[in-house]
């Protein structure tokens, strides 16, 4: 049937547009706007074969005729044409993602991601985002790693554990979140000694700064909402094992005796260290700590950057005692029993089991070397900037094998600035902008640690006050986030639908479709023969 628009600018000649069948000449460019499952949102894309359509736009689908726009376009192809080819727009079409926000983006295209900002901004609350819209990319896992941490000790006391032991127990009354208890027995009672937990009242450890008449004052307030009376207080005395310890303090240990190293690499003269090994605690688990090591500081105080290289002389030795410092506070000492490299010990777990029920793991350290400081950021004065990023098909439900890597961008960086060579980005956004098929980053991850000292702070234990991803690398001492895995979610189709059965999922209103078949207009731009129509 012959089509006519009437919109200015298109250029229209008759074609036959009954369904599954175009009759069209050896060469001719076709025009065909349609609600895809996945592919760039009003934005052409040059189709030259029925491969090129399913690989840019996903395969055909029978809810809401879906199909009938896919015979329009195979039929057109089979006669030997080219299509240009736009997606459909939707209100309810959003891109899968990972991160804190509640919210899934709308990013239609690479065209639209650089209109919002994101090609020199970061996406608030998102990690990843998937690189169109639709559920397609929902169960996408996609993990993200750095050098949080160097090794990891054990056999470690990571716990501290007050013990009371009691003297005495006397009735008292108390106020409102008060430190004096009244209507008390006294007798017997001496300064300093200290109290047991009473629930919703006191809790272990206050003492006893002032004994008065009846009344007795404590070093800090109750914690009751409401005034207690009749309440049982112990006192008695508190004993303590284990250090405070909490992510971000600092350590030290000695330098291991007859520790060498190449004092001179264009001679090959070597010197023996001496003086301590200084870093920041990273990571806490239940007898371990994960320790990244920053520096050597000799004997004399000469502060040396150091990097981490397994069983080198700049690792930590496999037991020993070290000291945990709070700033410039002395926190206590802690003796390990052994130490793992932290890099070896990194998966990525996916979502499915094996037969024995447990979740199948994808092992970092043999998908890529261990990601530290690239030579970028070195020259710069900056530090742990490297990141891997890997993306999977978690299920299977891209390539048919589930656990299937798709994509692999090792010794990416966090500076804005880096490069590979002039020219070349490094940076990961940016790179993963440009290189990935699926997905775009948004931001660092939520949840990251400050893993190195100041310029100066290696001998004072001074944290790095500015160590946010997505910076120049000059003097940034990044900030880590060790493993970051994440399925992809959020992803809507057309009608805001999450699956490719309900209908509506791949339906589009007809002003959509007119605002994609506006995008021929300029034809200088965008040259096309036939305007093609799919299904009615």
């Amino acid at each position: 049937m012959p089509l006519n628009l009437a919109s200015p600018g298109i250029v229209v000649r008759e074609v036959d547009l009954t369904i599954g069948r175009v009759d069209a000449t050896s060469g001719s460019i076709g025009a065909l706007v349609a609600p895809f499952t996945k592919g760039p949102v009003e934005e052409p894309q040059l189709i030259e074969s029925e491969e090129d359509l399913l690989q840019t736009f996903g395969q055909p689908y029978s809810v809401d005729k879906h199909y009938e726009y896919w015979m329009v376009a195979s039929s057109f192809l089979a006669y030997g044409g080219t299509m240009q080819v736009v997606r459909a727009n939707d209100s309810g079409l959003k891109n899968a993602y990972a991160g804190v926000s509640t919210t899934a983006p709308l990013i239609k295209s690479g065209t639209h991601y650089n209109q919002l900002g994101y090609d020199d901004n970061t996406i608030t609350g998102i990690t990843i985002a998937a690189k169109t819209p639709g559920s397609y990319a929902n169960d996408i896992l996609v993990s993200v790693i750095d050098a949080k941490a160097d090794q990891v000790l054990t056999g470690i006391n990571t716990s501290q554990v007050t013990t009371f032991t009691l003297q005495d127990a006397v009735n008292g009354n108390i106020g409102i979140t008060t430190n004096k208890i009244t209507g008390i027995t006294t007798t017997g009672l001496a300064l300093n000694q200290a109290t047991n937990a009473v629930e919703g009242v006191v809790g272990i450890g206050l003492t006893i700064t002032e004994i008065g008449v009846n009344e007795v004052v404590l070093s800090g307030n109750s914690v009751n909402t409401a005034a207690q009376t009749g309440v049982i207080f112990q006192f008695g005395t508190t004993s303590t094992t284990g250090i405070a310890v909490t992510v971000g303090n600092g350590f030290k240990i000695d330098v291991p005796p007859n520790t060498v190293v190449v004092s001179n690499v264009s001679t090959g003269a070597t010197s023996v260290l001496d003086g301590t090994f200084r870093g920041v605690i990273t990571e806490i688990n239940d007898g371990e700590l994960g320790v990244k090591i920053n520096a050597h500081v000799s004997a004399a105080g000469t502060v040396t950057d150091v990097e981490y290289s397994q069983n080198g002389a700049y690792a930590l030795p496999e037991s020993g005692t070290i000291t945990i410092q709070n700033g410039s506070v002395v926190r206590g000492t802690a003796s390990y029993t052994a130490e793992k490299d932290w890099f070896e010990q990194q998966n990525i777990v996916l979502t499915t089991k094996d037969k024995d029920g447990n979740f199948n793991k994808i092992e970092w350290d043999g998908l890529a070397n261990r990601p530290g400081t690239s030579s970028y950021a070195a020259a710069r004065g900056g530090r742990f900037d490297e990141v891997h990023v890997v993306v999977i098909d978690d299920k299977g439900t891209i390539t048919g094998n589930a656990g299937t890597i798709l994509e692999k961008h090792l010794n990416l960086s966090k500076a804005t600035d880096a490069e590979y060579s002039v020219g070349s980005t490094a940076y990961w956004r940016k790179f993963l902008a440009t290189n990935s098929k699926y997905i775009y980053g948004g931001s660092q991850p939520a949840d990251t640690t400050v893993i190195g000292f100041s310029d100066t702070g290696a001998a004072t234990f001074e944290l790095d006050s500015d160590t946010a991803w997505d910076q120049d690398a000059a003097n940034t001492k990044f900030a880590g986030s060790g493993v970051f895995t994440a399925s992809l979610k959020g992803g809507k189709n057309y009608g805001g639908k999450d699956d490719y059965t309900t209908s509506g999922a791949l339906h589009s209103g007809i002003d959509d479709i007119i605002t994609g078949l506006n995008l021929f207009e300029n034809t200088e731009e965008t040259e096309v023969d036939f305007i093609l129509m799919g299904a009615a």
